[in-house]
């Protein structure tokens, strides 16, 4: 095994900047399945490997070393990556089949939360903020947080200025080095008028950083030996590296494209941050969230099969339904809609505690609602005309964060034991993050939702996938072919390509 120590030794040797660029020449053609990448073998090509290889580099290298990069350094990084040491390996022999498990769940966790996201699909992240911080914002009459207002306040930018310039930088990151002038001066007359030299040095003044800026995040969350490559990157805040004597470089082009969507939710909620609570999650989980995804499922729902949030009165107490239900003949699917999934603390160390209260909060509590929704409407205390054909329920929990291995035991189990604490034995739910609700709306087209749970947690290896690898295995499966792209964030796409402009030549995000 090899230490963190040993690559950052290594990574001393390289000239800084030129590697930087050639690690973001890598991640473009994993972007576009670029064949040369082949050439690698025997080692082993991710993104999430490449962004911790910047970090080793910034950390300790430098733009005046002499050796070169291109010649073998990723693959040696890479090799030596692919063998860093992880505690999970030092599990003592005495210890208890229980303790074992939960160490071996905890390493999936921490694992697959900093490899899964550099895995799923990028394409719909600026449609879909668009939706969420653009469109649904401007529908809101009289709102307790002006949401547009606030991007403006913190970027001195719109959401769309943010989402244009930052999708050109993007586009124009193929070569690794990044030039403003070349976008001030476009040759597109469509983004021309997009790409003002103002709204270019405002983008770029907050999405920079120099390595000493990157370097002191770096230190401040280092995490303890064996835990270095699950520890916050610093260029998911900071894409673009301001270099000693070769101007910009974009070490992972994908970070643009989240800084630019998920990240204007990130700033947002750190600007609104209280020390007990956080007036923004709460506005953003009722106003915009649950209405995007009420959005999404009209596109296969009409209005009468459709149920938003409704009061009804248990006694002398009022009680809110979930927040959608979906109506498919005598069956329903509850929906309750939550803003986070995991902290990031859980995710990166795997604390096992930390998952259990966070998974509390969100997951636990959400599906007891639901379940005291069910009691009340089996003693007749909910009276809603569309509900009385009802016999059965099905439970889901939709997250903007999405939870990996929501369906693997390492999740589940602790989600059942805590449910069992609580009364609960109805474990009939699936947890689904808002990427996987956007690829399940075209399957939607030929399978009922209520057919697509029951495939799933009839099947024991379906059962504990993630929905989105399940339904891409039932759809092989069925030997059906269904086109995944969601058609509303494919035509909000669309018409920003058209806006900006309608040659900006890149290929289809086909992940």
């Amino acid at each position: 095994m090899t230490k963190a120590s040993e690559l950052y030794q290594h990574a001393k040797r390289y000239c800084l900047h030129s590697a930087l660029a050639n690690l973001g020449i890598a991640c473009m053609k994993l972007f576009t399945n670029d064949v040369s990448l082949k050439n690698l073998r025997p080692a082993t090509l991710n993104e999430f490997q490449i962004a911790f290889i910047a970090k080793a580099l910034i950390l300790n290298s430098n733009d005046y070393r002499q050796q070169k990069f291109e010649d073998k350094g990723l693959f040696n990084c890479a090799n030596l990556f692919n063998n860093l040491y992880e505690p999970f390996m030092d599990i003592p022999e005495d210890w208890s089949p229980e303790q074992k498990l939960d160490a071996t769940n905890m390493f999936l966790v921490r694992m697959a939360n900093q490899q899964f996201p550099f895995q799923t699909r990028i394409g719909s992240l600026v449609p879909r903020a668009l939706f969420l911080f653009d469109e649904i914002p401007q529908e809101i009459k009289n709102p307790k947080i002006d949401v547009k207002k606030e991007i403006e306040n913190i970027y001195d930018l719109t959401p769309k200025q943010i989402m244009i310039v930052g999708f050109a930088i993007f586009a124009k990151s193929a070569d690794g080095y990044f030039n403003p002038e070349n976008l001030i001066n476009t040759e597109s007359s469509e983004l021309k008028k997009h790409l003002t030299r103002e709204v270019v040095e405002k983008f770029i003044s907050l999405m920079k950083a120099d390595y000493d800026t990157l370097r002191d995040i770096y230190r401040a969350d280092e995490g303890k030996e064996g835990f270095e490559q699950y520890a916050f990157n610093a260029l998911r805040t900071y894409p673009i590296v301001q270099t000693q004597i070769a101007g910009f470089v974009i070490p992972v082009p994908r970070f643009i494209i989240e800084r630019i969507s998920n990240g204007i939710f990130y700033s947002l909620m750190d600007k609104f941050k209280a020390q007990n609570s956080n007036p923004f999650l709460e506005f953003f989980g009722k106003e915009i969230f649950e209405v995007y995804v009420k959005k999404l499922f009209s596109l296969r729902y009409k209005n009468d099969e459709l149920i938003t949030e409704f009061e009804y009165k248990n006694g002398k107490r009022k009680i809110i339904s979930p927040d959608l239900i979906l109506l498919e003949g005598d069956e329903a699917i509850l929906i309750e809609c939550k803003t986070s999934g995991i902290t990031r603390e859980a995710k990166s160390w795997g604390d096992k505690e930390k998952l259990i209260e966070d998974l509390k909060i969100r997951v636990v509590k959400a599906i007891m609602q639901m379940d005291t929704f069910v009691k009340d409407f089996n003693k007749g205390l909910v009276s809603n005309p569309k509900l009385k054909k009802i016999k059965n329920f099905r439970f889901v929990v939709v997250t903007y964060d999405r939870i990996f291995l929501s369906g693997s035991p390492a999740i589940r189990n602790l989600i059942n034991r805590e449910l069992v604490k609580n009364g609960l034995n109805n474990f009939n739910y699936q947890i689904m993050g808002i990427d996987e609700v956007e690829v399940l709306l075209p399957v939607l087209q030929k399978f009922r939702f209520g057919e697509l749970i029951d495939a799933k947690i009839s099947n024991d290896d379906w059962a504990t996938h993630d929905f989105d690898v399940f339904l891409g295995h039932f759809i092989e499966d069925k030997g059906v072919d269904i086109e995944r792209d969601n058609p509303l964030l494919r035509e909000k796409f669309d018409k920003l390509m058209q806006e900006i402009s309608p040659n900006i030549g890149l290929k289809k995000d086909n992940r």
